[in-house]
């Protein structure tokens, strides 16, 4: 199952299923009608499943009269089934500079925990990778964040890094994010990878970063997910 970002239209994050990752149908929507909480610029869903319960941790604005064009929120949605019937669960955490990007991993101690974006790119600030733990719900943080890395400000990551995706293999943790930028005719999106032993760092960044970036055919390509086949094949 994948979850698609969708901005401004409904229904909000299209579900769509394959059987080979190569074709694919559209069998449903996280969210048929917009929260009452949120704006609009419904963003980078991760749909992911977690002892029995299926879960899409995404990214919207929040409607507030502080900031016209509305504060960028991460929130989650809750469901017993992979492709319906989603309920709302509401903001997990909604930064001034906004945040973004969220992903759902159990650290190595087993615990739950959320990893997003501060988006400080938009205000020309450096932008980091947080963690902050998650209660069993999956639908409240618990204690204080977590810095995890940064961007360089240089090189092929340039004023961002986004788009967390994080894996366990033995006793490694492997971090794959983005860098660059994303959108319009002059993207330069690239992804790269970092690892750590535990999930709170330190982290280590590939020194041969970027693992994947544009060629001949294929431009911009970023913010992966990772799934493993029956078969134990592994593909971005």
């Amino acid at each position: 199952y994948a979850a698609t970002t969708t901005g401004g239209w409904a229904p909000h994050f299209p579900i769509l299923h394959s059987r080979d990752l190569v074709n694919w149908k559209i069998v449903g929507a996280v969210l048929q009608e917009k929260p009452t909480w949120a704006k609009g610029d419904f963003w980078a869903p991760e749909i992911t499943q977690d002892r029995g319960k299926f879960y899409v941790f995404y990214t919207a604005r929040r409607d507030d009269g502080k900031n016209k064009k509305g504060t960028l929120c991460v929130a989650v949605a809750v469901s017993d089934k992979p492709d319906r019937d989603y309920q709302d669960r509401g903001i997990l955490v909604c930064q001034e500079m906004g945040s973004i990007d969220p992903f759902f991993i159990r650290d190595e101690m087993g615990k739950p925990f959320l990893v997003w974006k501060e988006d400080g790119n938009d205000r020309r600030k450096p932008t980091w990778l947080y963690a902050q733990q998650l209660d069993e719900n999956l639908t409240k943080l618990v204690g204080k964040p977590t810095k995890l890395f940064r961007n360089e400000g240089s090189g092929w990551e340039n004023a961002v890094v986004e788009g967390s995706y994080i894996i366990r293999r033995g006793e490694w943790f492997y971090h794959f994010y983005s860098g660059n930028a994303c959108c319009g005719r002059s993207c330069n999106y690239a992804l790269g990878v970092a690892r750590s032993k535990t999930l709170l760092g330190k982290w280590e960044k590939n020194p041969a970063n970027p693992i994947l970036k544009e060629n001949e055919t294929w431009q911009c390509p970023g913010h992966g997910s990772i799934v493993t086949t029956s078969d134990g094949s592994t593909f971005m």
